[in-house]
């Protein structure tokens, strides 16, 4: 019970210190619907290999993180889960207003993945790689969304 009390007590600490928004690290661009379909296709194709990476590579057991692996596993499900959402809609002709809620939720999860893989003794260096990548799209992403 203690250990789970720390990862949470982590998890919160990491949600707090990287809970700054995509759209806010680039610059606004002007809505462009195909420029925008291609990044989320990427980004689709991201969280995919994310959930392929962090599957096939085994997490790091010790004693203060086996637990958050398991969390992990769940918030990268969801996130593709989201992905493909997003990337459905905006292939349905779905614009910047109809999208932006699911572009939040994506952006909203983002520290979930990102804290696992830079926790210390956290995600194996594939899974790392795998969520910088993902990292990427959303940045590339939130210059989009960025006037919402």
């Amino acid at each position: 019970m203690k250990v789970l009390s720390n990862v949470l007590t982590s998890l919160f600490a990491v949600f707090v210190m990287t809970s700054v928004s995509p759209a806010m690290a680039e610059t606004t661009k002007t809505w462009n619907e195909q420029e925008v379909l291609s990044i989320s296709d990427n980004l689709s194709n991201a969280a995919r290999r994310l959930r392929v990476e962090c599957r096939s590579s085994p997490p790091k057991y010790f004693e203060e993180t086996s637990s958050f692996h398991l969390v992990f596993r769940y918030h990268v499900r969801h996130f593709v889960s989201v992905a493909y959402q997003l990337n459905n809609a905006l292939e349905d002709g779905q614009g910047e207003a109809a999208t932006y809620p699911i572009y939040q939720t994506l952006a909203g999860m983002r520290s979930d993945l990102t804290g696992y893989a830079q926790m210390k003794g956290g995600a194996w260096p594939p899974v790392q790689k795998a969520v910088a990548e993902v990292d990427k799209y959303l940045i590339e992403l939130g210059a989009y969304y960025s006037k919402q």
